[in-house]
């Protein structure tokens, strides 16, 4: 608990990482407290906007700013740091409630270890998103369906849904379990904490934002395509098939590095070892007293690979620090009778993690230096100077831009627009450049290589004869050099268009 904790404070001292998607959420609650409402900015639409997916990822920034205006976001990464060792803690007691997952302290260990030091399972939290916070509710869900009262599991899955509505079926999956148990009793009282806790959100944003589903997950299944939907030959779908669950889902479970935001990429034996320990997961001796725990790996595993359109990172670490358990279980089965070899197999796998974490730490310390507050944070404050308070702005990159320019975003697919969601479902499948013909903003911020596409296509003829450019934003090639991985940055590069008069 105290590497993890020592570990998050570290990295947020060293690298004072925000992810953008963190001040997309903030500014809901800032604007709550300018008396704007929970909401992003808008000027042409009559409702808020709820443009944020997790319930406490604004909850706690609204209890934060209500103290000082700007701590909300601070209060986020310290609950985060909190939970980094709340995590660990109950990694232990699942252990302890669930000896079938073993009983030796290296299998422990290596659980335990994985979501203390795993760079992403740092990163999400303490670069002030939910994630920390979801995974850590998760794993306390896990530990009170065996062990704890049905008020704690039902206080624990009622912070399940409060962290991701997508635990919605992680809460299903324990209902389904106490049913088939007979545990009446217990089901009812657990269903009836879950529903005090969750219901009165549910409520509020049935009547604030006119649904209690979230604009995000509109504005996405809108905005983006399955990519199983799309025509391809036998030999085509089995590669995509593989990168979207391993690659995107387990490739977490070795070393590698997501900062950008782009997808996973392996370091030096990190694909290995992911397969290895995937194997490892898939070789663990079935015992169907651990059916909750395979039926949420699963599931899960199912959910983000065929019907999330796109996987973000930061979705499948509660995915990864529950998957973890299983992995060690196969390791402790493997290495039950070799206890010496178990210890030196925990170890070498945590070292692995380990050992890249300067590597990663000093990438995202460069990442936020050199591109968020280098340049998005720089489009944003630009923009703030130049655009009168009812103008718009037209971009893809919603967080930092809306956040510092402090203005209505058309953005795609639409997280901050319910105007942009609406029109994407009349004309989908061809992305930014459709939204900005269509709402033709006063501004609009493009990366350079959108620009030179858009410009190519007859569909984007608008952007030549209607703007002209007012700046440009790009990172210095020797400080792209320093990044790491910097062909998967794609925000190196920004052209601001103003429309011409």
């Amino acid at each position: 608990m105290a590497l993890a904790a020592g570990l998050r404070a570290g990295f947020w001292a060293y690298t004072g990482r925000t992810w953008e998607d963190a001040l997309i959420t903030v500014l809901h609650s800032e604007n709550f407290y300018r008396g704007l409402g929970l909401t992003h900015f808008r000027v042409d639409e009559s409702l808020p906007v709820h443009g944020f997916t997790s319930p406490l990822s604004v909850l706690i920034p609204l209890a934060g700013d209500w103290l000082k205006l700007g701590f909300g976001l601070t209060l986020l990464k310290l609950a985060s740091l909190v939970a980094g060792g709340a995590a660990v803690l109950y990694v232990f007691r699942i252990f302890q409630a669930y000896p079938e997952l073993g009983t030796d302290l290296s299998t422990v260990v290596l659980a335990a270890g994985y979501v203390a030091v795993e760079h992403h399972q740092i990163l999400w939290g303490m670069a002030g998103m939910e994630t920390q916070i979801a995974t850590t509710v998760l794993l306390a869900s896990i530990y009170y369906c065996r062990a704890g009262s049905p008020v704690m599991l039902g206080i624990s899955l009622g912070l399940c849904l409060l962290a991701r509505p997508d635990f919605a079926f992680w809460v299903l999956i324990v209902g389904l379990w106490l049913a088939v148990q007979r545990s009446w009793r217990r089901l009812i009282q657990t269903a009836a904490v879950t529903a005090l806790l969750y219901g009165p959100w549910v409520v509020f944003t049935s009547w604030y934002y006119g649904s209690p589903i979230p604009n995000t997950i509109l504005a996405k299944s809108a905005g983006f395509g399955l990519w199983w939907r799309a025509p391809m030959t036998l030999w085509e779908f089995f590669p995509q098939l593989w990168q979207k669950s391993v690659g995107a889902v387990f490739q977490v479970l070795g070393p590698c590095f997501g900062g950008h935001g782009t997808g996973f990429r392996p370091l030096p034996g990190g694909r290995a070892i992911a397969v290895a320990m995937l194997a490892l997961l898939l070789l663990a001796r079935r015992q169907k007293s651990l059916g909750l725990l395979y039926a949420l790996v699963a599931v899960y595993t199912l959910y983000y690979t065929f019907l999330v359109p796109v996987t973000f990172g930061w979705y499948t670490a509660p995915l990864a620090a529950s998957a973890i358990l299983l992995c060690a279980k196969g390791a402790g089965d493997l290495l039950r009778a070799q206890p010496r070899l178990a210890w030196a197999g925990a170890a070498v796998y945590l070292g692995a993690l380990a050992w890249i974490l300067p590597t990663t730490f000093t990438a995202e310390r460069n990442i936020q230096q050199i591109v968020e507050e280098g340049i998005r944070a720089k489009i944003g404050r630009y923009l703030n100077e130049v655009a009168a308070p009812n103008q718009t702005i037209g971009c893809e990159p919603l967080g930092y831009i809306g956040y510092y320019s402090q203005r209505t975003i058309y953005d795609y697919p639409g997280l901050a627009s319910r105007n942009v969601v609406a029109h994407i479902r009349t004309d989908p499948g061809k992305g930014l450049i459709t939204v900005l013909r269509r709402f033709r903003p006063d501004f609009i911020v493009l990366r350079r290589q959108e620009m030179e596409t858009y410009t190519r296509d007859n569909d984007g003829g608008f952007l030549l004869s209607e703007y002209h450019e007012l700046r440009r934003f790009a990172v210095d090639q020797r400080d792209r050099q320093r990044l790491l991985f910097p062909d998967a940055n794609i925000d190196t590069d920004f052209l601001v268009l103003k429309k011409s008069l």
